[in-house]
C-alpha cells in the first residue's frame, strides 16, 4: 500500500469541445441559451395543478387564448392520455382525468415570449373536485380506501408480480435464516433512521427547443440521455425514431434530475400544431416542485454481534415515492438503498427490504446516490454505535471487521491522518465512516478517426459540467502517445450507430473512458505503434500519409454488467470530521475534513479532484441544510432562498490522500463522482455523538436537532 432548422448558431449536428477553456471565459453555451436567443421561437408555460389529488373537472383557456400573443394552449383532453417512464410508464404528459400531486403539468401555453405565456398560464381556469390525499407514510398504512393508481398492473413496464394499489415496488436480498442468526447473537441493537426529502438543484434550469416543422423532428435539451429521449419522443409523439434528431447539447449540472422528457414531448406536440419551434425552460420554482426528489422515508436497522463478529443483519426500509414511478429506472421501482449499510463489512447473515409507496407528494427519482446515501448514514452510525456499546475505538472496531482491502488501508491511512486532532478542548469531536461506489451499467461505444491533422473521438455522452471531454482527450493521448492538442471531441447527440447510456451513475469515465482507450488501441492496430525515428509529435500524419491514405477510423466500446468478471470495480473512500459543539444552543461548526480515497487509474487529475470535492460539498449540503418542505401537499421551500444549499463559507478546510492496495489498481478506471458525498453525513453524526454524547437518526442534521438532544438528555438525569 503507497500513500436541420435550426434556431441559433449553435445547433451543430455535432459539437466540438474547445480546449480554450469555454467554461471558464463564458462562451459555452446550453439549452437554456439557445431557448433565449431567437424570434423565431415560441414559448411555452405550464399550467400546474394547485391540488395534491383531485378529480379533474375542466380545463377553460377561453381568458388565456383571448390574451394577445398567445398562439395555443395544449391539454390532456387534447393529446389523451400519453404515460412516459423509464422502468415504468406511469407519469401523464399532461394530466388527462385526475391530478396526483401539487404540481402536476394540466396545461400547456405557447405565445410569442415568455413574458405572455406565464401571463397566460396563470389565466387558465382549472376546475377541481378534491379527492382524499395520502400525504405521508402514516396516511399510506392508514388510510385503505385510498388507492392512488387502480390500474398499475396495466402500466407499460409493469411485472406480472407489479404490486397493486399503494404500492409502487418491492426489493428484498436475503442470505440466510436470520432469525436463526439472531437466537445464536450474544449483543443485538436495533436503531431506525429518518431523511427527509431533498431536491438535485442543478445550477443550469431544465430546458429545450423543438422544431417539429417539416418531416424531421430537431431537438436541443437538457437531457442527460439522448438516445433515451429520442425513444420516448418517438413512442410518444407516435413518430419515427429515425424521424427524431437530438442535437447534442450542454447540461450544465445533473445529479440525477435530467433523465425524463418532462418538457419535450409538449413542446414536439406543439410545434407539429403551430408549424413553430417550441422552447421552453423551467423556473426554480417549478424545477423544486415538479422534478426528480431524493426519497424521503425511514430505514431500520437491526444488527447483532455473536463473538465480536457481525453475525445477523436485517435492514427494513419504506420509502415515500411521490405520485410516480416514472423517473425510476430500476425494475423494482426502489431506489439502490439495500445491500449498502454494512457493505464494507463481513456480515454472516444478512435480510433486507424495502419498499416504495405512491402517495399524493413530489414523484422520487434518482438523486446522486438515490439509495446509497440514506443507508451508508444509516449503516456508519450504527456501526459507531455498536463500536462504542463494545467499548472499542471506531476505528479499530471497523479493521477487525472489514475484509475489503482497500478499505483497511483507507481505515489505517483515517487513523494515522487523525491522530493529530486529539486534546483540542471541550465539546470536540471526531468521527469517520466508509463508503463505497460503484460505477452504473451500460454500454457505450466511441467511434475514432485518425486524420493528418489530429485524432476525433465522437461521443454520445453529452458533458454535464464535470469535464468529461477533457479526459477524454487525456486518455486518447496517453493511449497514442500524441499532444493532447492534437486529440478533439465531437458530441452528437442521439445516434443509431454510437450507443450510449447517457450521463450519469458515475458510469462517465470508467464506461465511455474504456470505449475511447478501446478505440485508440484500435487505432493502433491499424497504424502500428509509434516510432521514435518519426520524430514524436503528432506522429499519426506521418504513418497515414505512409499508408497513402487519408484517415482511419474505428470504433471502440466500453460495457458495465456487474458480476461479470470485467465489470468496473468499486471505489472505497473514508471520511473524518473533526467537530466543535456548542451545549447552549446545539449549534456545531466542522473544523476540519480529511477525506481517504484509494482510487484506479486517475485519468485526470484535475477532474478527479474536482469530483472529489464537488461531491463532498454536496453531501455536506445535503446533510446539514437541504430539506424540500411538502406539507399537506404544497411545496414551502418553493424557492433557491427557502431551499438552502451549501456555500463556500459553509466549506471547512479539507484534506484529501490516496492509498493504493495491489498494483493492479494503478490501470484500472474506477467510478468517483458518487463517492464522497455520501459520507459526510455519517461522519457528522458519529462526530457530534463523539464530542457531546448525542445520537442524531435524522437527516438533515440541524443544530436545532442537537439542542433537542441534549435537553432530553438533560431531562432524562
Amino acid at each position: 500500500m503507497t500513500s436541420e432548422r435550426r434556431p441559433s448558431r449553435s445547433s451543430e449536428t455535432t459539437h466540438r469541445d474547445d480546449p480554450d477553456q469555454e467554461w471558464v471565459s463564458g462562451r459555452r453555451r446550453f439549452a437554456a441559451d439557445i431557448a433565449a436567443d431567437t424570434s423565431e421561437l415560441l414559448h411555452v408555460a405550464f399550467v400546474l395543478s394547485t391540488e395534491p389529488h383531485a378529480r379533474l373537472l375542466d380545463v377553460d383557456a377561453d381568458a388565456a387564448l383571448a390574451l394577445p400573443g398567445v398562439v395555443a394552449v395544449m391539454t390532456g383532453a387534447d393529446i389523451g392520455l400519453r404515460l412516459f417512464g423509464r422502468s415504468l410508464r406511469d407519469y401523464p404528459v399532461l394530466a388527462v382525468d385526475r391530478v396526483l400531486f401539487a404540481g402536476q403539468r394540466v396545461a400547456a401555453v405557447a405565445a410569442e415570449d415568455p413574458e405572455t405565456a406565464h401571463r397566460a398560464a396563470r389565466m387558465v381556469d382549472v376546475s377541481y373536485e378534491p379527492l382524499s390525499p395520502l400525504y405521508d407514510l402514516e396516511d399510506v398504512f392508514g388510510e385503505h380506501d385510498v388507492e392512488l393508481h387502480p390500474g398499475a398492473q396495466g402500466y407499460e413496464g409493469a411485472t406480472d408480480d407489479h404490486p397493486f394499489g399503494n404500492l409502487q415496488g418491492a426489493d428484498v436480498v436475503v442470505d440466510g435464516d436470520v432469525d436463526a442468526a439472531f437466537a445464536e447473537c450474544d449483543h443485538v441493537r436495533e436503531d431506525t433512521f429518518v431523511f427527509d426529502r431533498v431536491h438535485s438543484a442543478p445550477l443550469e434550469p431544465h430546458a429545450c427547443v423543438v422544431d417539429a416543422r417539416g418531416e424531421h423532428v430537431s431537438v436541443w435539451s437538457s437531457n442527460k440521455v439522448p438516445n433515451r429521449l429520442r425513444a420516448d419522443l418517438a413512442l410518444l409523439a407516435d413518430r419515427a425514431v429515425g424521424d427524431i434528431h437530438v442535437h447534442p447539447t450542454n447540461i450544465g449540472g445533473d445529479f440525477g434530475s435530467k433523465a425524463a422528457p418532462y418538457l419535450e414531448v409538449v413542446c414536439l406536440l406543439l410545434s407539429e400544431r403551430t408549424q413553430r419551434p417550441v422552447a421552453a425552460r423551467m423556473t426554480y420554482t417549478e424545477m423544486l416542485g415538479t422534478t426528480a426528489v431524493r426519497h424521503p422515508g425511514r430505514l431500520r436497522l437491526r444488527t447483532g454481534l455473536r463473538q465480536g463478529r457481525i453475525h445477523a443483519h436485517e435492514a427494513e426500509a419504506i420509502l415515500d415515492g411521490g405520485a410516480f414511478a416514472a423517473i425510476k429506472p430500476r425494475a423494482t421501482r426502489v431506489v439502490s438503498i439495500l445491500g449498502h449499510a454494512y457493505a464494507n463489512y463481513e456480515v454472516c447473515v444478512r435480510d433486507e427490504r424495502a419498499m416504495t409507496v405512491y402517495s399524493n407528494n413530489p414523484p422520487g427519482g434518482h438523486v446522486r446516490s438515490p439509495g446509497e446515501f440514506q443507508s451508508v448514514f444509516a449503516g456508519e452510525s450504527q456501526v459507531d454505535l455498536l463500536a462504542r456499546t463494545c467499548g472499542e475505538d471506531p476505528i479499530a472496531f471497523r479493521l477487525r471487521r472489514t475484509t475489503v482491502p482497500e478499505v483497511r488501508g483507507i481505515l489505517e491511512e483515517l487513523r494515522a491522518g487523525v491522530q493529530p486532532w486529539g486534546g483540542d478542548g471541550p465539546d470536540v469531536g471526531v468521527g469517520v465512516a466508509t463508503f463505497g461506489c460503484r460505477a452504473g451499467n451500460g454500454e457505450s461505444v466511441v467511434a475514432a478517426r485518425a486524420t493528418s491533422s489530429g485524432v476525433v473521438l465522437r461521443v454520445g455522452v453529452p458533458d454535464q459540467g464535470s469535464g468529461m471531454y477533457a479526459t477524454f482527450r487525456l486518455l486518447a493521448a496517453q493511449a497514442l502517445e500524441i499532444p493532447r492538442e492534437a486529440v478533439h471531441v465531437e458530441a452528437i447527440g442521439a445516434d443509431e450507430t454510437l450507443t450510449d447510456a447517457g450521463a450519469g451513475s458515475s458510469r462517465v469515465t470508467a464506461v465511455v473512458g474504456s470505449a475511447c482507450i478501446d478505440a485508440c488501441s484500435r487505432l493502433l492496430e491499424e497504424l502500428g505503434p509509434p516510432d521514435p525515428d518519426e520524430g514524436g509529435g503528432y506522429w499519426p500524419a506521418a504513418r497515414l500519409e505512409r499508408m497513402g491514405t487519408p484517415e482511419v477510423s474505428v470504433e471502440g466500446v466500453g460495457r458495465n454488467r456487474r458480476g461479470e468478471a470485467a465489470a468496473v470495480k468499486p471505489t472505497y473512500g473514508g471520511l473524518a470530521l473533526q467537530v466543535t459543539v456548542d451545549r447552549m444552543t446545539g449549534q456545531f461548526v466542522i473544523r476540519r475534513a480529511m477525506l481517504v480515497v484509494a482510487p484506479g487509474r486517475i485519468a485526470n487529475p484535475v477532474g478527479f479532484r474536482g469530483q472529489l470535492e464537488g461531491g463532498f460539498v454536496y453531501g455536506l449540503s445535503q446533510a446539514v441544510l437541504e430539506r424540500l418542505v411538502v406539507e399537506q401537499g404544497q411545496l414551502v421551500t418553493a424557492s433557491l432562498g427557502d431551499y438552502k444549499l451549501a456555500c463556500i463559507g459553509d466549506v471547512p478546510p479539507l484534506e484529501i490522500r490516496h492509498v493504493r492496495v495491489g498494483a493492479e489498481t494503478e490501470g484500472e478506471l474506477r467510478a468517483v463522482g458518487e463517492l464522497a458525498n455520501i459520507g459526510v453525513a455519517p461522519a457528522l453524526a458519529n462526530a457530534i455523538d463523539d464530542a457531546v454524547g448525542v445520537r442524531i437518526r435524522t437527516l438533515p442534521i440541524t443544530g436545532e436537532d442537537v439542542w433537542q438532544a441534549l435537553r432530553s438528555v438533560g431531562q432524562e438525569g
